[in-house]
């Protein structure tokens, strides 16, 4: 089970790269970034407890242990922009039935999709193949960046008290989906660092003007 030390670890880590990356600090407040911390002060049991009651649902464990580190977070890269703190976490649909509505219904219209073609993880994933209707009742835990955002799945739950983690947007067909919060985190700290060191390589291969 993934608990706090792996989250302090990641994080550091994580964070000492954005605060290095001038395309992220210039959307940062300068506070934030003197600080040396994207994150916040970790949510307490009793915040993490109030939002489950609000919400009517147990919260997977490795987003549990996140929030304790960090109740929310500025730039995790070039798409999420903001994570949510527990106090605002909220239903996708809530805010979103105009767009989610359609999506579900074009997919509801191909027929369902079997599970021998759904619970595909990693490379061989193929991202169109998900089960929209599952927008439904994700929580979403992160504001809309570039057309991107993170949510919660709870209709796909593991036995040690996981749920799958999606990284839904407009630019991806489908969406990129993972066993666990921490998983998915895990992908968007290694899809980070590739892109910024893409751009670092363009800057140095560009003639100066």
């Amino acid at each position: 089970m993934i608990e706090v030390d792996d989250w302090q670890e990641l994080l550091a880590d994580w964070n000492a790269q954005l605060l290095s990356d001038p395309d992220i600090t210039a959307h940062i407040p300068q506070d934030v970034c003197q600080s040396g911390w994207l994150g916040y002060s970790g949510a307490t049991e009793e915040q993490i407890q109030a939002a489950e009651a609000r919400l009517d649902i147990e919260l997977p464990a490795s987003y549990r242990a996140f929030l304790k580190v960090t109740n929310g977070w500025h730039h995790t890269g070039y798409f999420i922009y903001r994570m949510r703190p527990v106090e605002e976490i909220e239903w996708y649909y809530t805010q979103n039935k105009e767009s989610i509505d359609p999506i579900v219904d074009v997919y509801q219209a191909m027929g369902p999709i079997p599970d021998q073609d759904y619970f595909v993880y990693g490379d061989k994933q193929r991202s169109a193949v998900y089960r929209a209707e599952y927008l439904l009742s994700a929580i979403q835990i992160s504001d809309i960046g570039d057309a991107a955002v993170y949510l919660l799945n709870p209709e796909v739950r593991t036995a040690d008290r996981e749920w799958e983690a999606w990284f839904f947007s407009s630019w991806v067909p489908g969406a990129n989906r993972f066993p666990s919060f921490w998983q998915m985190m895990q992908w968007e700290h290694q899809n980070y660092k590739e892109l910024k060191a893409e751009k670092l390589l363009e800057q140095l291969q560009t003639p100066p003007k």
